[in-house]
């Protein structure tokens, strides 16, 4: 009887081993499996404190007039934060969060917002937001996900909801107005995206009233409510909405801050759009007094350059070339300094040029229009602007301009008069030339003008050379504006 014992006894060691090791595996694997939950769940806190760091650093960038689309990039880790977002897409934050409905919401309000996505600078930031907005299609179904989570939690009246609602305002209107696949202007899905996005517009203006009436969160609010108006052609209402936005936020910002003068420009050029002339002068005016230290920057230049653009365009032509000779200065400045962007800036300093010609021109400076546009036009050669033939056909018209104002010396062998005969050779030379290219109409019409310069500054032309000339002048002439009579 012993050995059936021993195997009964070997089976039990067995079968007490195997036990023992499934009950220390199941032991290790219960272990492993607690600490890998803990470790999630270690993760999905340090998520949530990275997000509540982020929405404090864009209330702080608010607060201090920075606007609400700058990046505190490395100074608070926000691009850390940015790279670990990105491994969560919506079907992950929906399976993965369920238990943490806030974290939920407000990393879905993140990923889905594509300014905060993004670690490049601001001068870029418009083309890259638009390679952003096409590249996740996932943003506007993670915004209604979030606000509706947001509302779920707090209720419809709480400040979070209306932040969302304004975020999902904003990039509803900038899906239609950047998405590459996205609606045409006046179809169905346009107008229909856009009531949308003044629906939440105008709900998160009503949530921010009713917790801070007169806070930044209200003129953000009106703001992006502005836009929207805007985009669907409601110039009166945009207008005032934007006006508000801008008492608001000249009560709470200092009167330099980046977020209040880019209000400024965009309240001038509603007005402009509108056609209130006199009250975006005084609007891009302001722009212009309160760059402070922007002065010197691309932003600087170009709000001169538009305060400059409306002042010939309202007859202000000595203003005019005032402001244009000094985005010229600062935009030649800011060339030759370490901070050049040179694409940039010789773009600025190209279209200061063409622009102090024209209103040069208007106040008949000939000499001064054509130095002017000597300069500007190699730079818009190399630049390639698709327009450089009119600053060509500018020169050629300057030129005869100029020769006929000083054709009436009455000396023939004056040197002024030989001045105006070459000037006007060299204008209908260049513009014989200009015609012949696509559009040519413009530099028809100059071309009459050259040619009849040519007459008045050539005594030695023969009777007959004379009257050939004046016909086609008279042609062209007629070709281009008709009979003025």
């Amino acid at each position: 009887m012993r050995r059936p014992r021993l195997g009964f006894a070997a089976a039990a060691g067995v079968t007490l081993a195997l036990a023992l090791g499934l009950a220390l595996a199941a032991t290790a694997y219960l272990r492993e499996r607690e600490a890998r939950k803990q470790s999630a769940e270690v993760a999905k806190d340090a998520l949530a404190a990275a997000l509540k760091v982020e929405q404090l650093a864009q209330a702080l960038l608010q607060a201090t007039g920075e606007g609400k689309h700058s990046l505190l990039r490395d100074s608070v880790g926000l691009s850390s934060l940015r790279k670990a977002a990105e491994a969560w897409p919506l079907e992950r934050i929906q399976s993965e969060l369920r238990d943490r409905p806030e974290l939920q919401a407000d990393l879905l309000i993140y990923r889905g917002t594509p300014w905060k996505m993004s670690d490049l600078l601001d001068t870029n930031q418009t083309a890259f937001m638009k390679l952003l907005i096409n590249d996740n299609p996932e943003a506007i179904p993670m915004l209604k996900e979030g606000l509706r989570l947001r509302t779920e939690l707090h209720g419809i009246n709480h400040e979070s909801v209306a932040s969302a609602h304004g975020t999902l305002a904003e990039v509803l209107l900038k899906s239609i107005q950047w998405l590459v696949s996205g609606p045409s202007s006046g179809t169905a899905a346009w107008t229909n995206t856009l009531a949308e996005a003044e629906s939440h517009a105008r709900e998160a203006v009503r949530v921010a009233r009713l917790t801070r009436p007169e806070s930044l969160d209200v003129a953000d609010s009106l703001q992006t409510l502005s836009e929207v108006l805007e985009a669907q052609r409601h110039l009166g209402e945009a207008t005032a909405a934007r006006q508000e936005a801008l008492a608001i936020k000249t009560k709470l910002l200092p009167p330099q801050s980046f977020a209040l003068n880019g209000l400024r420009s965009l309240l001038a050029s509603l007005q402009e759009e509108s056609g209130d002339l006199d009250a975006a002068v005084e609007s891009w005016k302001s722009a212009v007094a309160g760059l402070g230290k922007d002065s010197a920057t691309l932003i600087g230049v170009n709000i001169r350059l538009k305060l400059a653009r409306l002042l010939q365009r309202t007859g202000n032509l000595q203003q005019a070339e005032s402001e244009c000779r000094e985005a010229l200065r600062l935009a030649k400045d800011r060339l030759a300094s370490r901070e050049a962007e040179p694409q940039f800036d010789q773009r600025s300093v190209c279209i200061s040029l063409w622009l102090l010609s024209a209103v040069l021109e208007e106040q008949g400076k000939f000499d001064a229009a054509v130095e002017a546009c000597r300069e500007a036009l190699p730079l818009a050669e190399a630049l390639g602007f698709a327009k450089t033939y009119m600053l060509r056909t500018r020169l050629g018209r300057l030129l005869a301009k100029w020769s006929l104002a000083d054709s009436k010396d009455g000396d023939p062998t004056s040197a002024s008069r030989a001045a105006a005969l070459t000037r006007a050779r060299e204008a209908e030379q260049s513009l014989r030339a200009e015609a012949t290219r696509i559009p040519p109409d413009g530099a028809r019409g100059d071309l009459g003008l050259a040619i009849m310069a040519l007459v008045t500054a050539d005594p030695s032309l023969q009777p007959e050379a004379r009257t050939a000339k004046l016909r086609e002048a008279e042609q062209l002439l007629l070709a281009r504006y008709g009979d003025l009579q």
